[in-house]
């Protein structure tokens, strides 16, 4: 059970209720989620630290499907998104892995 979660700026905090998703994620409550973005904006508000394997499939005017899985690995620093690919299967690597979450993103309304 996870009580920490790091931000995307490597930051350690306490999951508090304002990260309700994220925490009901972890905790295993949930196991997909749809997602109905702002039409007007840029569609993809999400984390990309949490898609499976950092593998993003890109929004642009239909539903897409993402996986989200939460990961750890305390022995590295948390790659950042411009980071190469190699840093971050290295992180993937000995990562712990929560279950896989399907995330279904739908791009209008």
């Amino acid at each position: 059970m996870h009580t920490k979660y790091l931000d995307s700026f490597g930051q350690l905090n306490d999951v508090s209720k304002g990260d309700y998703l994220l925490y009901a994620i972890a905790f295993r409550w949930i196991n997909s989620l749809t997602y109905c973005a702002n039409p007007n904006g840029d569609k993809n508000d999400y984390v990309w630290e949490t898609l499976k394997d950092f593998e993003e499939k890109l929004i642009w005017d239909k539903p897409v499907e993402n996986t989200i899985q939460l990961v750890c690995n305390s022995d590295m620093e948390f790659p950042s998104y411009n980071a190469d690919e190699q840093e971050k299967q290295a992180y993937l690597k000995n990562a712990v892995k929560e279950p896989e979450v399907s995330l279904l993103i739908i791009p209008s309304i």
